[in-house]
């Protein structure tokens, strides 16, 4: 599985020592080290990604609402052009999302011809004001994860001593 972490979203470097360690409990393999990348647009910022050496073909984005879509359109360069192809789960741990935007990650995905299955966070209702709905899943410093995390991302955790189709069945949404 490659993890993709947005800089934005990476906290410390004591917080992705954190993610790294979280990374090996989920799948019980050993994790890359972080690796920079960099895509080359002064106005977007970099990820950072890892390998969890557990043979499966997905994906899984911790950023921002706004930079999911760019990451995604990014993934033949981040995960290797003769690997993008093989992936079949692309899991998106993030915010805020709505029907538009979950619109437009399926676009960015069918552009790059990945006809992968997208799982997503799971969002409570937030009304702010009387105004639109709004579905979030904001990360909070919860348990002693080391880092900030979303609720999907403690079931995950907790859900993983029952493998990770399961685990991630039980605490992201597929869209």
């Amino acid at each position: 599985m490659i993890w993709i972490v947005s800089k934005a979203t990476s906290g410390t470097e004591t917080e992705m020592e954190a993610r790294h360690h979280y990374i090996e409990e989920v799948t019980g393999a050993d994790v890359s080290e972080w690796t920079e990348y960099i895509a080359g647009s002064p106005e977007v910022l970099p990820e950072y990604y890892a390998k969890s050496n557990d043979g499966l073909p997905y994906v899984f984005i911790t950023a921002h609402t706004n930079e999911v879509k760019d990451i995604i359109s990014r993934l033949p360069k981040i995960v290797g052009i003769k690997n993008y192809k093989y992936i079949k789960k692309i899991i998106i741990n993030s915010c805020i999302t709505c029907a538009i935007w979950i619109k437009e990650i399926k676009s960015s995905l069918y552009l790059i011809d990945l006809n992968a299955v997208i799982y997503y966070s799971k969002q409570d209702v937030y009304k702010p004001n009387n105004k639109t709905p709004l579905l979030v899943n904001y990360p909070k410093n919860v348990g002693t994860y080391g880092f900030l995390t979303t609720k999907s991302e403690r079931g995950f955790f907790r859900h993983r001593n029952e493998g990770i189709d399961k685990a991630l069945r039980k605490t992201f949404m597929r869209i």
